[in-house]
């Protein structure tokens, strides 16, 4: 495997594991902010309520959500001083949907002309289990992208760096002591390959310079022997 491959492969697992960790905390960031929008339209929803309820006295007669979005029963005062504004999520039948869906809650209390009332206001909120599941196809998605611009970049970008080192690596492969060639320029302004190629240099010279000193021995050594012979 090519070493740009290699690194790419290394890339890859700590890719996933970065984007599975940021999709964890992106998910209960995004479930975070959804509930501060939806709480701030039920708080607001609140007060419009109690001020319709001043001036139309059929608001306090809503004791259930099958016509609105809020639900209010008359209560003594002792409950209503132990109610706080509580956000909770919980499911209602929706008649169309034909099933149980995840809503947000208000429960609140107020007091009217000397009553006191319970008033919850309820909004629609997203169902987690879809919400993950598109999270989760966005990731993959999202994962196999950057996997793919990572191929591009690296067939593009990473391959026109690496270009001085399959250069030298194509003259260690071509060099050969009996053609006597000096070593070819290759110019790069990365220190590494600087000092490769500085290395490449000197393992070819001296390998060039060894090979003529034996062969100039060897032709010696031969001189001198056919001279007795002769």
């Amino acid at each position: 495997m090519k070493l740009l491959n290699q690194s790419l492969l290394y890339l890859s697992v700590p890719l996933l594991v970065i984007l599975s960790i940021w999709s964890v905390i992106f998910y209960f960031n995004m479930l975070d902010e959804i509930s501060d929008s939806i709480d701030d339209g039920l708080s607001n929803s609140k007060q419009l309520i109690i001020q319709r309820a001043t001036s139309d006295s059929t608001v306090l007669h809503k004791n259930s959500f099958n016509e609105s979005n809020y639900a209010i029963h008359e209560i003594s005062i002792s409950n209503a001083i132990a109610i706080r504004d509580r956000y909770s999520d919980t499911t209602l039948f929706m008649p169309d949907e034909k099933d149980m869906e995840p809503v947000r809650m208000l429960s609140s209390a107020f007091e009217l002309n000397g009553k006191y009332y319970q008033l919850q206001v309820i909004s629609s909120t997203v169902e987690e289990d879809d919400l993950i599941e598109d999270l989760f196809w966005s990731v993959v998605w999202l994962y196999f992208i950057m996997i793919a611009a990572m191929l591009f970049i690296n067939k593009l970008t990473l391959q026109k760096l690496w270009e001085p080192f399959y250069a030298i690596l194509k003259q260690l492969k071509t060099f050969r002591l009996d053609h006597s060639q000096k070593p070819a320029d290759i110019t790069t302004n990365i220190r590494e390959f600087q000092a490769l190629k500085s290395a490449a240099d000197n393992l070819m010279l001296r390998s060039l310079e060894t090979y003529n000193q034996q062969k100039q021995f060897t032709e010696n050594a031969a001189h001198e022997l056919q001279t007795p012979l002769a």
